[in-house]
């Protein structure tokens, strides 16, 4: 649960800050549950609209506040008896049940209006309370039973779509059956319990209040043209049926013609920055570029902070690489946003890559978040070419990807495509002569093994220390491993005992090949 272990973090660190050292201060620079806490909120509010505005047409239609207490009543039952099924299921209190609990609010209804119509009906021919609904309930057990079956049927064939999708749409369908299964057996127990107890013989349409009349006014010739139109149809019921016939024919053709999708972009907050710097480019230029990027984001309405983390790619599953950088583009808050002109997420990352076109050094790529949190590092979507064979020619590799990126662009629905794959990043070369080896009786094995300590790290032991365990790693200093000439400075013993520098067994030669290799 984000919400709840979000809660606890800061919880936590409000304690732990109470030791910090005086001048010693922490910040949550980067919160991933504001999201989700706004989204949740602003289901809330849906809900009470959509509850709302359910009883309002309810009222209008009726007329009659004894009647639109019943259903009125039906909403907080049924929703109450959601959260059980949703418990006995497993489900949580997350975006897409409560979308499903939303929608459900003008379902759950539908069969208490029709018990309260009925029973009005019934109690407008002279009986009473009592017997007005049982007589009613005999003609609408059946329909009310059938109503529910088709409704669920329509909603829980989405819980068995397999995969991901399936995932996301099982909680969002069996919640929505649930709730109309509840909405059933309420109808068929709560209901003309409540209407026998609540209804009273209605008054004449044109004893109500102003506002029904003026209501009526309006509505009952809307009735009786649509019962007429109706009378008309059923008269040319063949006509109608190929009507209809055409009509679900378009619909799945258009449906077949529209672009497909996952999830739609959502803002979340915050936007992604990656930064590619030319290959073989220093950790230093990185650091540069991305302090400069940081400081065109912030200029930008909208944006609140920046973090920066150099020599990370979000493109190649946030591989390290020198040339590389991340940023992630903290947004205001939603509703501070909300009320300003042009600061929607769409807004500010055009602005930002337009303002990231200038960078002197490398190229800049705004991407939206992914979005579910933990699936992919970025929204859009992803393919892999895939070099068979056993082969390893990167230059035909490297030679098809563009190709394919050139065709990719061509296609009016995809609005950018970008590769991170490079050929030809600048390498050196170290060559081991192994018969020179051979004669200054260095083993090749320590030539490479002493490679691996001084331009590595090699774990040497462990230790305790102010009641923790450390971890001792041997490496070369920095300053001994600032260019390529200085590994052949390093220094290798042979069996004598004496120590070799690496130039009388090796020599360093220049090459080009891929930054990082992919496998798939």
């Amino acid at each position: 649960n984000a919400l709840d272990v979000g809660q606890r973090i800061e919880q936590r660190m409000a304690e732990l800050a109470r030791r910090f050292p005086e001048g010693m201060r922490y910040t949550i620079p980067y919160d991933t549950t504001l999201f989700v806490r706004a989204s949740i909120n602003e289901v809330y509010t849906t809900l009470y609209q959509a509850g709302l505005l359910v009883l309002v047409v309810i009222l209008a239609f009726l007329q009659n506040l004894r009647a639109t207490l019943i259903p009125a009543l039906v909403i907080p039952v049924t929703i109450l008896g959601s959260f059980l099924a949703m418990a006995a299921l497993g489900f949580t209190i997350n975006l897409s049940t409560l979308f499903g609990i939303v929608l459900a609010i003008g379902i759950v209804v539908d069969d208490a209006i029709v018990v309260v119509e009925s029973v009005t009906k019934e109690i407008e021919g002279g009986l009473p309370g009592r017997e007005a609904a049982i007589k009613a309930m005999a003609g609408l057990f059946g329909p009310i039973i059938g109503i529910t079956l088709v409704l669920m049927s329509v909603f829980l064939p989405a819980a068995f779509v397999p995969g991901l999708t399936g995932q996301m749409f099982a909680q969002f369908a069996l919640v929505i059956a649930s709730t109309a299964l509840i909405s059933a057996m309420n109808a068929l127990s709560l209901s003309p319990v409540q209407a026998a107890s609540f209804l009273r013989p209605p008054k004449p349409p044109e004893k109500r209040n102003i506002l029904a009349r003026m209501f009526n006014r309006v509505y009952d010739p809307t009735e009786r043209g649509y019962a007429a139109l109706v009378g008309r149809m059923v008269k040319h019921a063949g006509v109608f049926v190929v009507l209809g016939l055409l009509v679900a024919g378009g619909a799945l053709y258009g449906l077949g013609r529209l672009p497909t999708g996952f999830l739609p972009i959502d803002d979340q907050g915050y936007v992604l920055v990656a930064l590619d710097l030319p290959e073989g480019a220093a950790m230093g230029r990185s650091i540069a570029t991305a302090e400069q990027a940081t400081q065109a984001a912030l200029r930008i309405p909208g944006v609140e902070r920046v973090i920066a983390i150099s020599g990370m790619s979000f493109l190649d599953n946030s591989a390290d690489l020198s040339n590389a950088a991340a940023l992630w583009v903290v947004l205001k808050p939603f509703d501070v946003r909300t009320r300003a002109h042009g600061q929607d997420l769409r807004t500010i990352a055009l602005a930002l890559q337009a303002a990231l076109e200038t960078l002197p050094d490398g190229r800049a790529i705004v991407l939206p978040p992914p979005p579910i949190q933990g699936i992919g590092n970025a929204g859009g979507f992803q393919m892999q070419l895939e070099l068979l064979g056993g082969s390893f020619d990167y230059a035909k590799l490297g030679h098809y990807t563009q190709e394919l990126i050139r065709e990719a662009g061509r296609d009016p629905r995809i609005g950018r495509v970008v590769t991170t794959f490079r050929e030809s990043a600048p390498q050196v070369v170290l060559n081991v002569d192994r018969d020179r080896a051979e004669q200054l009786r260095v083993s090749v094995g320590d030539v490479f093994a002493a490679l691996t300590d001084y331009m590595g790290s090699t774990y040497v032991n462990q230790f305790n220390r102010f009641g923790r365990s450390l971890q001792v790693y041997a490496q070369a200093d920095s300053r001994f491993r600032q260019s390529p000439d200085d590994i052949l400075n390093l220094t290798v013993r042979s069996a004598d005992g004496q120590m070799v520098p690496l130039n009388a067994v090796a020599n360093l030669s220049q090459a080009v090949a891929p930054p990082l290799v992919t496998l798939y």
